[in-house]
């Protein structure tokens, strides 16, 4: 048995060495678990599971997978019936059963109590925001420094033996390449592993004196995670030939586009300098006189000239700059036109449709990582297949992916979920009696906005502001949140006052969370989430309210959907809608959109489902 870190971690190296783990783990209730991989893609067919780290909060023992790779089973046999610690426990778990397919996703979360989701519970904020975060390196960190990660210490030393070329061939400089090819006995590596289970043991000491791991909240945010797992679990069937045909179609629009750029002097419609100083030489466009100091940029309002051509912003360095909000004040022009389409297409082809054909398992299918408590609202996140992210409302990308055979593609999500909430929580009595009667919500708001407008109703302008107005409710957007979206600012100001006026509710409930906030630093959501408000942003506290009180009803759904069994045929949960691949029975979508619909005081949340054919992109075809 190798003795490392002054005792505290054990490396079994003979076979009889394990005798001695075993026992150690039949002593013990609690275990946190840790894997080491070889990267992050589980589903691809050269993935190893590495090393298991268990440990408890003064001990750890790090078994070589690698090495005793047929001893792995009676090892997670022996987890039977222990309580887990594990954090982000969705990719531990998954790991363990793609290389023990004996074990299941679901016996494992059953014993499972995820550090990252009660870390989320004690401080949802990201680092960014000025939180502690939910990586396990900024949680030890902060809270069990003793076990602070290892992770700069192990960088320079997988750097000192590549430089020493004692790394097989093919090892890189990234972090992915240091996992893969980190020599399995090497002693800082195994360190590394020991103190991570260690420092998840302690850390789930500290967190649980702060949150109840027993609640409501707790169980649910641990069941929806499990939910996620298996979701990304099955994965999302590919067509391959589409998707390949696609990515090949938009790498001819690329290069086709870059022909027509180049005929006008634009050698890369990628930089910055080069666009800028074509659109100058075109005449499109002027360079800004000033140097040295930063002009236009991001979120600021382009320059025009008094003959109404664009001045291009500089940056604090005197480099060019081209914002989107100067594109789309530049005359129609093919090289313009050019500059975007081959950006388009470079972008949808790199970022989406390559990738899915690079992730697709040797069954065709992409696994998504679904991090369900991603946002300060609790709202989640997924990478893989970044079904938040694709292009709006377009086909194109979404029908690279399709229903199993003889299935067909089902999304079912809510009715006015963001605005029936925000009227029952408040209570709005207008709100909640609109929605009884059936009458229409945007045409009450324009009403209210523009009383001396006689014709309001849907199609004119003023009906389209008014449903713009409603909708960004939600998201807590004042008049200058209108004014980003491209409303005028006069009609911004006329919106959010017809609001007000029309909904006193609501508006009087968004003034009681801002005062509760105030006085607090935080506010607590209708299932019993706290979210902090920072100082000075008491403004977001309407919507923090209602984007993680909608979260939390999508959430429950799932929980309902898994409870009636409908778990394999779950594929996405985007927002407030789940995708299915459904057998082609409309007793089966009866009975989710059933399922899903649900009441909260005096009124209803009903769901809606939209049928496709079998791809995604179906769904968005237009009629």
């Amino acid at each position: 048995m190798r003795v490392l870190a002054n005792g505290s971690i054990y490396v079994p190296e003979r076979y009889e060495d394990l005798t001695v783990m075993w026992e150690w783990m039949e002593r013990q209730h609690t275990l946190a678990l840790d894997t080491e991989t070889t990267g992050l893609d589980i589903y691809s067919d050269g993935h190893r599971l590495r090393l298991i780290a268990l440990a408890t909060p003064t001990e750890a023992y790090v078994f070589p997978a690698e090495t005793f790779w047929n001893m792995t089973p009676a090892l997670c046999e022996r987890l039977s019936g222990k309580r887990l610690i594990m954090h982000n426990a969705s990719y531990d778990i998954q790991v363990l059963v793609r290389h023990e397919p004996y074990l299941s996703i679901e016996g494992l979360w059953m014993w499972t109590r995820d550090t990252k989701i009660l870390a989320h519970q004690v401080d949802p904020r990201g680092v960014d925001e000025g939180g502690t975060g939910q990586s396990l390196e900024n949680l030890l960190e902060r809270y069990v420094p003793d076990c602070y990660k290892l992770k700069k210490e192990l960088k320079a030393e997988y750097m000192r033996l590549r430089k020493a070329k004692m790394l097989p061939k093919g090892a890189g400089t990234s972090e992915g390449d240091m996992y893969r090819f980190m020599p399995i006995d090497n002693e800082l590596f195994l360190i590394y592993a020991g103190t991570d289970a260690i420092g998840a043991a302690r850390l789930f000491k500290i967190l649980s004196r702060q949150v109840d791991v027993n609640s409501e909240l707790t169980k649910n945010d641990h069941k929806v995670a499990m939910i996620a797992t298996l979701m990304d679990a099955k994965g999302f069937l590919l067509d391959h030939e589409y998707t390949q045909n696609l990515a090949d179609t938009l790498f001819e629009e690329e290069e086709n586009q870059k022909d027509i750029a180049w005929d006008y002097g634009l050698e890369n419609i990628n930089s910055a300098d080069r666009v800028s100083e074509a659109l100058v030489t075109l005449g499109l466009a002027k360079h800004d006189a000033r140097r040295g100091e930063e002009i236009g940029g991001k979120g600021t309002q382009p320059t025009l000239d008094s003959d109404g051509i664009v001045i291009l912003g500089l940056t604090a360095k005197g480099a060019s700059s081209v914002t989107k909000q100067e594109f789309a004040l530049l005359p129609d022009h093919p090289l313009i036109e050019a500059i975007k389409a081959g950006r388009k297409a470079g972008k949808w082809r790199k970022t989406w449709v390559e990738k899915f054909l690079n992730e697709a398992d040797s069954l065709g299918r992409v696994h998504p990582s679904t991090n369900t408590l991603r946002a300060r609202t609790a709202r989640f996140s997924i990478t893989g297949i970044p079904a938040q992210t694709l292009p709006s409302g377009d086909p194109l990308v979404r029908s690279c992916f399709v229903a199993d055979m003889n299935e067909r593609i089902v999304g079912v999500d809510y009715a006015n979920q963001e605005l029936r909430f925000a009227a029952i929580k408040s209570p709005d009595a207008r709100m909640i009696q609109a929605f009884r009667n059936g009458e229409n919500l945007h045409e009450i708001t324009a009403r209210a906005a523009f009383p001396g407008i006689a014709n309001v109703s849907k199609g004119t302008k003023y009906y389209d502001l008014a449903k713009m107005g409603n909708f960004a409710v939600g998201y807590g957007a004042g008049v200058s949140g209108l004014v980003r979206q491209g409303m005028p600012y006069e009609s911004a100001v006329d919106v959010r006052s017809g609001i007000k006026s029309a909904y006193k509710g609501m508006a009087a409930f968004s003034d009681k969370l801002q005062k509760f906030a105030k006085e607090n630093g935080y506010i607590e959501t209708w299932t019993g989430r706290r979210l902090p408000v920072d100082e000075g942003h008491e403004y977001a506290a309407f919507n923090y309210f209602i984007q993680s009180g909608c979260r939390d009803l999508t959430a429950h759904a799932m929980i309902r959907l898994y409870d009636a069994g409908y778990v394999e045929y779950m594929r996405l949960p985007i927002h407030d809608e789940v995708l299915f691949s459904l057998p082609c029975e409309d007793e089966i979508v009866q009975d989710i959109v059933r399922i899903m619909s649900t009441r909260i005081g005096p009124l209803d949340i009903p769901a809606e489902a939209k049928i496709g054919s079998r791809s995604w992109g179906s769904l968005y075809e237009r009629d």
